[in-house]
C-alpha cells in the first residue's frame, strides 16, 4: 500500500514483488474502501532520533 501511496501503479507494484496485477489491484481497492484497515497494515515511519539505529 505504501508504494501505491507514493504514486506507483498496481502494475509496477506487481512487477516489483512478482505478484499478479489483478491481485495487487484487488488489494489496493479493498484497502482503499476500508481506511482503518489500511492504517493497521501500513507501517509508520520511525520515530527514532537515531537515524543509524545504533543507539
Amino acid at each position: 500500500m505504501e508504494k501505491h501511496k507514493e504514486g506507483m501503479s498496481a502494475r509496477k507494484i506487481a512487477e516489483l514483488f512478482g505478484l499478479n496485477n489483478k491481485t495487487v489491484s484487488s488489494v489496493i481497492d479493498e484497502l482503499s474502501k476500508n481506511a482503518s484497515l489500511a492504517k493497521l497494515l501500513t507501517p509508520e515511519g520511525s520515530t527514532s532520533t537515531d537515524p543509524d539505529g545504533i543507539h
